[in-house]
């Protein structure tokens, strides 16, 4: 392993392109020096907390546009039986939007050694040690969280593909699908979120229907959404089960409900279960299950049959059938993220709709209110422009519909606290 002093590897860094600000903050940071550099940083924020790192430095990865700095801090040991401690504590300094520099915390996964060329071996002021990598900017990227510097790259055109893309400062809009793809995950993302919704108002209503056929043969229940629990001697439970297993099955109507014909088996087994089968297709579209159970609360001398009903199945027809007459628009939309006001075009995420169920309810209600929701946002095709006070303003034009989410750069939370803590003390 080839030995450098540092005035050595300064030569070397030049010769790599390693952009000369970072160089000057890597070397403030090994000599202690760090008041030089203060001019540099993006804000006094970021300055205090590089002046407040502490450590020895272990290690550096030097690219053209960063430095990842792995710090090592050792603890005494506590007691005789106890040996010291090393812990490693990693930081990358870099460029930012505004041309000055960054400093975050990240957590340790930097680019194997196995996957870079031979180290060098940095011999510090007073004989400290430190293993010095040459890598790509891109290699940094994956440790802060995301795979394409956008202000870095000649195309302002998103997505260049699927993945992270940093857009301006902590701003990363991470791509999943696009195209026609796109389309179809935002759409069954909606189409879940309605059957979840009809699923509720289904087992709800199955319920109050097995509560009041219940009640006309003066059997009382407690309604609980889609469960009903109904008082069973302890002695005769099984015997109780299945008259009621047999009872939901030969009276209960849901037909109009699963919107076909329905017919009803008894399945008495190991599970108490009774399920309402299409026979044509073997589809489920409605399930009630009752169980028994003989442990009896305490001062109770009964045992307490349960009935839980399941609509997942009729619930996905009504859903399909719901966003098939949704007509969503893309529309002009602005968020904001910290300082960062993000500006696009995209399809709304939420949707609120009036569904007026096309069968009679117990409680005589029929118009529902349900809530399609996607945990993504599609955007169309369009301009995406990114504005902040200090960074300026970023445009990218969207060429095609994107699949995606909004995130920050991957940043140690206790590092955002520490930023915080000196914002709050600047007041």
């Amino acid at each position: 392993m080839e030995k450098v002093a540092l005035v050595e590897l300064g030569k070397v860094a030049e010769d790599r392109g390693v952009d000369p600000r970072v160089w000057r903050a890597v070397v403030a940071l090994l000599r202690g020096k760090r008041r030089s550099v203060r001019d540099l940083f993006t804000n006094e924020l970021h300055y205090e907390a590089f002046k407040n790192v502490r450590f020895n430095v272990d290690a550096l990865w030097l690219s053209r546009s960063y430095a990842l700095v792995a710090l090592a801090q050792t603890v005494k040991p506590r007691g005789p039986y106890s040996r010291p401690r090393t812990y490693s504590h990693y930081y990358v300094l870099g460029v930012n939007s505004d041309g000055r520099l960054f400093i975050n915390k990240v957590e340790g996964r930097f680019p194997p050694e196995e996957a870079l060329d031979a180290p060098l071996c940095l011999v510090c002021d007073g004989g400290r040690r430190a293993l010095v990598y040459f890598v790509e900017d891109s290699d940094v990227y994956q440790v802060m969280g995301y795979d394409f510097d956008m202000e870095a790259s000649p195309a302002k055109a998103l997505p260049l593909s699927t993945g992270g893309h940093r857009l301006q400062g902590d701003v990363v809009l991470t791509v999943n699908l696009t195209g026609e793809d796109a389309w179809s995950a935002y759409s069954n993302d909606m189409v879940f979120a309605l059957r979840r919704d009809v699923e509720a108002v289904i087992e709800r209503e199955v319920a109050a229907r097995i509560s009041l056929l219940l009640a006309e043969k003066g059997i009382s229940s407690t309604l609980r959404g889609g469960e009903l629990s109904i008082p069973a001697p302890v002695e005769g439970g099984k015997e109780a089960l299945e008259k009621v297993a047999k009872l939901i099955a030969d009276e209960l109507y849901v037909e109009d409900v699963a919107r076909r014909s329905v017919e009803a088996d008894i399945y008495v087994d190991y599970e108490r279960r009774v399920y309402f089968l299409d026979r044509e297709t073997k589809a489920a579209p409605l399930l009630v299950r009752v169980r028994f159970s003989g442990q009896r609360p305490f001062g109770e001398r009964f045992g307490e049959i349960t009935v839980r009903c399941y609509g997942d199945g009729a619930a996905s027809w009504y859903a399909e059938e719901i966003w098939s007459q949704v007509r969503p628009r893309a529309e002009p939309r602005a968020r904001l993220m910290g300082r960062h006001r993000v500006e696009y075009v995209a399809y709304p995420s939420v949707i609120n709709l009036t569904w007026e169920a096309p069968f009679n309810t117990v409680l005589g209600e029929r118009a529902f209110v349900l809530t399609a929701s996607s945990p993504q946002v599609l955007f169309e095709e369009g301009t995406l422009r990114v504005t902040h006070p200090e960074h300026g303003v970023a445009e990218y034009a969207v060429r095609e519909k994107m699949y995606g989410e909004f995130a920050g750069v991957a940043v140690r939370r206790d590092f955002v606290d520490r930023l915080s803590v000196y914002a709050l003390r600047r007041l």
